[in-house]
């Protein structure tokens, strides 16, 4: 087997995380937090192949195109910190050993296994690193927008 072979599988593996693809689009009800510049929308969601110890699962969304830029697992309770080390096992044999630690980085796309508190809680991401720029790129847009709507808004009132 070549080495182009499995890098390239390697590749399809980590655009499908719980069930949702990087890229894909997502439409349906979200909840939105604020973010500056813009908005970042985000959808919680159950996933098909949810993994123990996650019990929390969002994906992150472009504003305007809508496409899928991150997809996020979280575990809140104690003791979750206690299987840092087999998931990182499970990850190591799915895609390698990792760049950074616990950071896998293939191409344009990245795993992060990280503790959300050093005494609870687990945070596992995959994200589209042009994505969240494209992300990014939108939420300005739709900020200068508002700006030039309000803009024009004034003009009309004749203040």
């Amino acid at each position: 087997e070549c080495v182009t072979d499995n890098i390239n599988r390697t590749v399809a593996e980590i655009r499908v995380a719980f069930g949702l693809k990087l890229g894909g689009t997502l439409d349906g009800v979200e909840t939105v937090l604020k973010k500056s510049p813009g908005e970042t929308r985000e959808f919680l969601y159950v996933p098909t192949n949810g993994i123990a110890p996650f019990t929390h699962y969002t994906a992150k969304i472009t504003p305007k195109t809508r496409m899928i830029y991150a997809i996020v697992a979280e575990a809140f309770e104690p003791g979750a910190v206690e299987k840092l080390g087999h998931l990182r096992t499970l990850l190591e044999n799915k895609y390698g050993d990792p760049q950074r630690p616990n950071r896998w980085i293939q191409e344009r796309r990245s795993i992060l296994l990280e503790k959300r508190t050093p005494l609870d809680g687990l945070r596992l991401t995959y994200l589209d690193v042009k994505l969240e720029e494209l992300a990014r790129i939108e939420a300005e847009e739709m900020e200068r927008e508002k700006l030039e709507a309000s803009i024009r808004e004034a003009d009309i009132s004749g203040l």
